[in-house]
């Protein structure tokens, strides 16, 4: 004969408390995740036009080679959504008070860079040089046009991040308290923890070691070093350029793979230290091969468009194929999104019951 189950019930008179500042804290949450996913997406937009008299560019600042390079560009525009899930991830609202204050930090050095940068390319008769052996590498402003459009997007982006920092203080302050995270915890590890990390293993090395394409290549797999061709970031760079003109390309050279090293580096730390599956913890890495899909979707673009079109895209004469990069890709999102689906399906099955609740008999 099992147990009759029962749940707590109030006392007359009593009622439920609810935290005065969970919804200003939820909401001030929500202010800075979408401030934090548009950060990079409205700083890699065309901020300004310039002229020296023969050529005329639209640029971004990751597209100048100042003294700090265009990787603290590509840092300051990324760090913010890698940093975003430990807003939602961590316990203790002061942890995510702390990883939403240091995501204000990025954005406020990032705008700093950007005012910096657009102020010397916007001075007529300074020289300017652009990163990665843009054509032309180096030239004098003789005209610039600012994009106001961009200015105020990436603007407001801050301003939103501002005011969601805000709300989470003040919600903070008027006595929120932690909330419970449903999931259970894995003794040595989490179902599909192995595969996932083989498939963001190979991910990681179709990104920074493996060949995308290549020209007059008869090497198989190509390596980056064994032929002259060009790995991720070099067709992610052409997949943007031949597909929009409303972001910048030269994000593929250090923003994108930030990204992808990034995210994939945090999700193995979760799965491997951390140890315990979340629904929240599945929402993150799904959001991530989502993203990652996307890239490496772009990227095989950009090889099917230096194939078709090498000599208008200046590249050199040849014969130019696709090389062994993307299938390392696609392996490796294969079974990292299979893996996923096992660990969804182990953390819906296997929740923690709430506290106060008894098994049944």
């Amino acid at each position: 004969m099992g147990e009759i189950k029962t749940v707590p019930a109030l006392v007359k008179g009593e009622t439920e408390v609810r935290p005065r500042g969970a919804v200003t804290w939820r909401i001030g949450k929500v202010l800075v995740t979408a401030g934090a996913v548009s950060l990079p997406l409205a700083f890699w937009l065309f901020f300004v036009t310039v002229s020296d008299g023969t050529h005329a560019l639209r640029l971004n600042p990751g597209d100048m080679d100042f003294a700090n390079g265009g990787l603290a560009w590509g840092v300051a525009t990324t760090m913010g959504v890698l940093i975003l899930p430990f807003v939602w991830l961590l316990k203790q609202p002061r942890l995510q008070l702390t990883a939403g204050a240091l995501i204000q930090v990025c954005a406020g050095f990032a705008i700093g860079e950007l005012q910096s940068r657009l102020g010397a390319a916007s001075r007529p008769g300074d020289t300017l040089t652009l990163v990665d052996d843009l054509v032309p590498h180096m030239f004098t402003v003789a005209q610039a046009t600012d994009e106001a459009a961009s200015l105020w997007l990436a603007r407001g982006v801050i301003a939103m991040l501002g005011v969601g920092l805000i709300l989470m203080i003040v919600g903070a302050a008027r006595g929120y308290r932690r909330e419970e995270h449903s999931g259970f915890s894995a003794g040595n590890s989490l179902p599909g923890a192995g595969a996932l990390t083989f498939g963001l293993l190979l991910l990681l090395a179709s990104v920074f070691l493996v060949g995308w394409a290549g020209d007059n290549c008869t090497a198989t797999p190509l390596l980056a070093s064994t032929c002259t061709g060009l790995t991720f970031n070099g067709v992610e760079y052409y997949g943007i350029l031949t597909h929009t003109d409303l972001f910048d390309p030269i994000a593929s050279l250090h923003a994108i793979p930030l990204l992808v090293a990034g995210g994939a580096a945090l999700i193995l730390l979760a799965l491997w230290w951390r140890r315990r599956a979340t629904p929240g913890l599945c929402l993150w890495i799904t959001l991530y091969l989502a993203a990652a899909t996307f890239f490496c979707v772009v990227a095989l673009a950009g090889v099917g468009a230096v194939s078709n079109h090498s000599s208008a895209l200046g590249l050199q004469a040849g014969t130019w194929r696709g090389q062994t990069g993307a299938y390392v890709a696609a392996g490796g999102l294969l079974v990292a999104w299979l893996a996923l689906v096992s660990l969804w399906y182990a953390t819906l099955r296997r929740r923690e019951p709430p506290k106060g609740a008894t098994a049944g008999g």
